[in-house]
């Protein structure tokens, strides 16, 4: 009645213990590896956490004569960093809560100087922290593209990192 279990045993070769010794050793070292890649990966976000930017003094950003050919033309990027000073009249924005006119119109009052500006410089001067910045980094490019179909202003691939195009007032003839 009563029956006996079987069990089956399985011997490994020399060769085999050997290649699992291998594999683990492998499998122990690879972990490592990720771990320190994890921390290196860590360490450079941590680092990256703040803004690189050079601000440049409000003397040394050159007027642009209207009549230049080379106003066209793409500048150096350090030229497009422009200081906060620069923006400083224009540190309260209208774009909380208020009309598209009004946007427009504050819009249209930064680019009067007739210099190229990127929504993401005028968005980083104009912010009162990261996530006004967020904000109005993509209001102010929604508002620019609609006033550049509009043919209000004209554009230009950017040079400014993070940006993709810098806006200007068009010129009437």
């Amino acid at each position: 009645m009563f029956s006996k279990k079987m069990v089956t045993v399985i011997e490994l070769s020399d060769e085999t213990k050997q290649a699992l010794a291998r594999l683990d050793n492998d499998l122990q070292a690879l972990e490592a590896l990720q771990r320190e890649i994890v921390s290196n990966q860590r360490a450079v976000l941590a680092a990256l956490a703040g803004e690189v930017t050079r601000q440049v003094p409000v003397e040394e950003i050159k007027d642009d004569e209207e009549g230049d050919e080379k106003a066209d033309e793409p500048s150096d990027p350090d030229r497009q960093k422009l200081s906060e000073a620069y923006y400083q009249a224009s540190r309260q924005s209208p774009f909380t809560r208020q009309p598209r006119h009004v946007q427009v119109e504050w819009l249209l009052g930064i680019l009067k100087d007739g210099r190229w500006h990127t929504p993401i410089l005028i968005a980083r001067s104009t912010a009162n922290d990261q996530a006004h910045f967020r904000y109005l980094r993509r209001a102010i490019q929604g508002r620019m593209r609609e006033m550049h179909e509009e043919g209000l202003v004209v554009r230009r691939d950017s040079q400014v990192g993070g940006a993709m195009f810098d806006y200007k007032l068009k010129k009437t003839s």
